[in-house]
């Protein structure tokens, strides 16, 4: 990514990182508007609004049969009525396999919904909502003229008709079934975890999960597979949020737990997010956790969506809640490890850190009451061990009685899981030398876990590995979606590694007479292990977030040279990722609406394979950022996006301090062909401290994580991290 400067304007920027992969939309990071909050309070006797819910689970198709929608739903009920006070079977109504018709479905909407909404209303009051949908989707012939690719996107019931649409729920009812129930309430909550797209899936083992309908045909003749993906398409509204599993084309997947359970991975990672919801958590908070926890199971190919009033409070009501907090099981006084009772169903993944609070601490953000910090050495589905640095005057007792939440759940990096081909009959002998170079260098990092497999089963044993080191021709790399200079032969012999879509990660080509090719394939992996680091690291318990508001502004005239720019704001009632062509120019609105001073350094993540300090300007206390002062806006430069930049997804992560921070160090090149023999990564100085050690520590060394922890004590209060998603596309993508 090219980057020009907008003259004039001072851009006061100083750093961290956010690590929820959301979605997060070009809108701004606005504060909670509780005036607004105020329509959607109770004001029953006991205090708190009412609450419904309809949730739908099917895995009994007649034609290709689901595993964990079931699961889905009864473990959204599970967490509605525990912590969000979805009070009983009466306001909680299930329709799971047999019982979710679609007739059955239309009644439950309408008497436990919408009579419910009307009743509320009737007696000056406002209810709140949710409807949840775990199943298979389709997409039928349009019968009304208004899709333009003859389609309709439907959920599917479990009597669904492969030869006809009649028992689906077709996109065009459930908009008329939302319009009806919002006539009676402004508070709807849509979760959807279902894909309406060609190649939707609920199995890491790729199952399809969308129903073919190869009988249909639109009325005017287009195939199911001549459509473009797309999701289910409902106007925006500001009296519904939308969830939903994925982005237009992309799989929707399930997996199962350690105790061979199924979940939908969006749902699963949903039910951990609500676990540590605080009492004004918005759908914007909810939906970053979302995202991280799917990456952090290294899925990149499912980008889950957020459309609506996104800055509204979780399921709104009066009613107190907090994060959940777990306690320590074991502590052996005088070391530095304990058990808690908490683990990879909420979120925690080893490498994560944690906050230990004192008893009877009312809140857990911030500083207050925080006693200690510890890193998570091992974590499995219930029980974590922690490690805990040198705690000075806090006592034995007070760490054995605390309550603990996590501060960064995903920091750190998991292992990634590499195979390669073991079939080496046809290969010549300096491709069988580069080969066991490469397992060599493999097998002697703690960073990977190497699967030999045989060429045939490579894409059979998809689901059990990360990437995979191929081998393949330059013009076979391309037919895969890579794209080479035209510098190169197409029919030169080269490596690549494949991610899990089939695709190349970073558009990485090596050719086999490429001078240590082996070290090159090793240095896109690493490159790949340090962007995934930097992407999840957050600060959960900052409390001092909400203090930046961040707008993504897309260049719609104008020149560099005139300084004539003219730009457009993104659509704030949309939370689907913005995306840029080759070519297109964005920029950041930033304004500290919080009381104290912020530096904010934007750091971009490239389909390259780079990681790059986007801004503040080069010669700006090297990397440190500007001060953004309380109450100001500054902007970021202008960002144009190269011709050559690979297809895919970008962050820019914004690191925020109340310190000016060096975030330089975390440099590092891109790994294209023409850059690839002079890549060279900065390790940056190790004696550094703060929230910069701790990170350098995630991406360089994370067999460490606890002694960079145990190297200084961050207070929570002094940083947190914001991060922006976008898409490179083709021009021919784009949409106005």
């Amino acid at each position: 990514m090219k980057i020009y400067r907008v003259p004039h304007l001072l851009l006061y920027c100083a750093v961290v990182i956010s690590a929820s992969r959301m979605l997060l939309n070009t809108s701004a990071f606005a504060t909670p508007n509780y005036e607004r909050q105020k329509l959607y309070e109770n004001k029953s006797d006991n205090g708190r609004a009412e609450k419904f819910a309809l949730l739908i689970g099917i895995n009994s198709y007649p034609t290709k049969p689901l595993k964990g929608c079931v699961n889905d739903a009864n473990s959204l009920k599970t967490i509605l009525t525990r912590k969000f006070n979805f009070s009983d079977d009466y306001h909680i109504k299930t329709l799971l396999n047999e019982q979710a018709t679609k007739s059955a479905i239309e009644n439950a909407f309408e008497t436990h919904l919408v009579s419910n909404a009307k009743r509320l209303k009737s007696e000056g009051k406002q209810g709140i909502f949710v409807l949840q949908f775990s199943g298979h989707g389709s997409r039928v012939p349009d019968v009304n003229g208004d899709e333009p690719d003859g389609w309709d996107e439907t959920l599917c019931p479990v009597d669904t008709d492969l030869d006809s649409s009649s028992h689906d729920l077709i996109d065009d009812e459930i908009e008329s079934m939302l319009t009806v129930l919002t006539k009676y309430t402004d508070n709807v909550t849509l979760i959807i975890d279902s894909c309406h797209s060609g190649t939707a899936t609920r199995d890491l083992d790729f199952t399809p999960r969308r129903l073919e309908r190869p009988t249909l045909k639109a009325k005017n003749g287009a195939e199911q597979s001549d459509i473009s993906p797309a999701k289910l398409p409902l106007s925006p509204s500001p009296k519904y949020v939308v969830l939903s599993g994925c982005m237009p084309g992309e799989l929707s997947l399930e997996t199962a737990d350690d105790t061979g359970a199924h979940h939908g991975l969006m749902t699963s990672a949903l039910i951990a997010a609500l676990e540590n919801a605080s009492e004004t958590s918005t759908y914007r908070d909810i939906w970053e956790k979302v995202d991280a926890g799917i990456k952090s199971k290294g899925i990149s190919s499912q980008n889950p969506q957020v459309e609506g009033d996104l800055n509204r409070e979780l399921f709104k009501g009066i009613c107190e809640r907090k994060p959940s907090t777990f306690k320590v099981i074991n502590y052996l006084a005088g070391t530095d490890t304990v058990q808690i009772n908490a683990g990879k169903t909420i979120g925690i993944e080893s490498g994560g850190i944690v906050a230990f609070y004192r008893k009877g601490a009312k809140t857990f953000t911030g500083d207050n009451d925080n006693i200690a910090l510890g890193s998570v050495t091992q974590a499995f589905n219930y029980i974590s061990v922690v490690k805990i640095p040198e705690t000075g005057n806090v006592s034995a007792d007070e760490i054995q009685n605390a309550q603990v939440v996590p501060v960064t759940p995903f920091f750190g990096q998991k292992r990634l899981c590499i195979a390669i081909n073991t079939t080496d009959c046809k290969r010549s002998a300096t491709e069988n030398k580069i080969w066991k170079e490469i397992k060599a260098a493999l097998q002697n990092t703690t960073a990977f876990d190497v699967q030999e497999i045989a060429a045939k089963s490579i894409d059979r044993t998809r689901k059990t590995w990360d990437v995979s080191i191929e081998t393949a021709t330059g013009k076979s790399f391309e037919e895969r979606g890579g794209s080479l200079p035209s510098t190169v032969d197409k029919n030169v012999q080269g490596f690549f590694i494949a991610t899990k879509e089939n695709s190349p990660l970073f558009n990485s080509f090596v050719p086999i007479d490429t001078r240590n090719g082996a070290r090159k394939i090793c240095i896109i992996l690493n490159n790949r292990l340090r962007q995934e680091a930097l992407k999840l690291f957050s600060n959960e318990r900052s409390g001092i977030s909400s203090g930046l508001e961040v707008t993504l502004e897309r260049v719609v005239s104008g020149t560099k040279e005139a300084n004539d720019y003219k730009f457009k704001t993104e659509p704030s009632d949309n939370f689907s990722i913005p995306c840029f062509a080759r070519g297109d120019r964005f920029r950041l609105v930033l304004k500290n609406t919080g009381l104290i001073n912020l530096f904010v350094t934007g750091v971009c993540i490239g389909t390259d394979g780079s990681i790059a300090v986007a801004f503040p300007r080069a010669g700006h206390g090297a990397g440190r950022g500007d001060e953004l002062l309380t109450g100001k806006t500054v902007y970021s430069p202008v960002f144009t996006v190269d011709q050559t930049t690979p297809l895919g997804f970008e962050t820019l992560k914004l690191l925020v301090t109340t310190d000016p921070v060096d975030y330089s160090p975390l440099q590092q090149a891109a790994v294209g062909l023409e850059t690839l023999a002079k890549t060279t990564t900065t390790r940056g100085d190790e004696r550094c401290e703060g929230v910069r050690s701790m990170l350098l520590q995630a991406m360089y060394k994370p067999e460490e994580c606890s002694r960079a922890i145990s190297s200084f004590t961050p207070k929570l209060s002094d940083w947190f991290t914001k991060r922006i998603d976008y898409r490179i596309i083709e021009k021919t993508e784009v949409r106005n």
